[in-house]
């Protein structure tokens, strides 16, 4: 009867365990269900499963980041090792097959933003080839001071909640693991376990013909990352029907857990540095255009302020937002001031964060001088991030220097 349309003239009754449609009787022995499989019960088991919203956290990075610039990424994306592992590049030798492949590089070099494009061009390539039904997309970030988005707990259950969302046919296998395993299947020590068993069985599922695996700054997963990468590698290996890509900062422990895996590669914005000048360069144009009406009149120092940029920006992209919100932060200055300010710039990341560090002595409050070398020392020697409550008794200050109502007051002051 599947997929058939029944007419019936009359209504649908049902009596001492029989129903009736039209002169026709069933006997009802269990549930009989008439509409879609789906029910309000199916969609209990995703918000059982206490995943963060990945889609949220995207619109979050975008709100604080900007959106993404298509242009800054379009080098990876037709790269051959990227059109590779997306289209399979028509390699029929499956020994050189990517499976999973790996965005490599130093802090501020774009590789956020890498991904971020990356979702939108999975999404539009997609859609173009008509393919939405049988391809799934699924995607987390990582960020290491946020206890919910850096444990390998975390990035498994979101990679799952982003894809029984958008394909709720898919939650009956975190059903089946959930009343297998009990209400305490996604907690405690086992967890790991069964959130690997679930998404083992959706690969399983014959409905998708290819499952797309996004996860951004692995570096920043600080609990059960060796065992993270364990997972991915062994559900890469089992199904030939993902795709994964990581982005990670150089770390030995990343680099060695993939070193024998055949079916990885990698694409190391090092070894692509000319291409990522290129990009910061774009990227300078495009962002400048947006903020020097608002700090000069158009096309006033523009050429002399984005040939600056670039040559100091040291082919990071950070460097850049750090520096246009310095702008921003002091447009009196900077209009008054520019090409000294220009000739002033620090080279690299590691010049601006040492010109930060010099500048606290500039602040003229001994005790605020102290406090935030305090704080230096603090954060850098703790084991994991400190919330302001924590730093506080590290500190040992006062409760009521930080309490709920001057929160914002002390941060901002270290901020400022």
């Amino acid at each position: 009867m599947s997929g058939s349309n029944l007419n019936f003239a009359g209504g649908i009754n049902s009596q001492a365990g029989h129903v009736l449609a039209g002169n026709t009787t069933f006997n009802a022995q269990g549930n009989i269900q008439f509409g879609p499989a789906e029910s309000a019960n199916d969609l209990k088991y995703l918000r059982e499963l206490k995943a963060i919203n990945s889609r949220q956290v995207l619109a979050r990075l975008k709100d604080l980041k900007g959106h993404p610039i298509p242009t800054c990424s379009a080098w990876v994306l037709a790269n051959p090792d990227f059109l590779s592992w997306r289209d399979d590049g028509g390699i029929e030798d499956q020994d050189h097959k990517i499976s999973i492949l790996r965005i490599t590089g130093d802090p501020g070099k774009g590789k956020t933003m890498i991904m971020m494009n990356v979702i939108d061009n999975l999404a539009e390539n997609t859609a173009k080839n008509q393919a939405e039904g049988r391809t799934a997309i699924a995607f987390f970030f990582c960020q290491y001071g946020d206890s919910d988005l850096n444990t390998a707990i975390a990035v498994l259950k979101g990679l799952i909640f982003n894809l029984l969302d958008q394909h709720h046919h898919l939650i009956k296998h975190l059903r089946e693991v959930f009343d297998k395993a009990g209400t305490d299947a996604f907690e405690g020590q086992y967890a790991i376990y069964n959130l690997q068993d679930v998404l083992h069985r959706v690969f399983g599922d014959e409905s998708i013909a290819r499952f797309f695996l996004l996860v951004d700054a692995l570096d920043e997963c600080n609990v059960q990352l060796s065992k993270l990468l364990e997972i991915i590698q062994q559900l890469d290996f089992i199904h030939t029907n993902t795709k994964w890509l990581l982005t990670s900062r150089n770390r030995p422990d990343i680099e060695q857990a993939f070193e024998e895996y055949r079916l990885s590669g990698r694409i190391s914005l090092e070894d692509n540095k000319a291409r990522v000048n290129e990009a910061v360069k774009r990227f300078i144009d495009v962002t400048w255009e947006k903020l020097s009406t608002r700090l000069f009149k158009k096309g006033e120092d523009d050429k002399v302020v984005k040939t600056q940029l670039g040559l100091n920006a040291d082919g990071t992209f950070l460097w850049v937002q750090l520096i246009l919100k310095e702008f921003l932060s002091d447009r009196a200055k900077m209009k008054r001031k520019l090409p000294s300010e220009l000739k002033a710039l620090p080279i690299g990341l590691s010049a601006i964060y040492e010109r930060m560090i010099n500048d606290i002595d500039t602040l003229g409050d001994p005790v605020l001088i102290r406090l935030c070398f305090q704080v230096l020392s603090a954060v850098t020697l703790a084991f994991r991030p400190l919330r302001v409550a924590e730093l506080a008794t590290v500190l040992k200050l006062p409760n009521d220097e930080v309490d709920a109502e001057n929160h914002d007051e002390f941060i901002g002051e270290l901020r400022d």
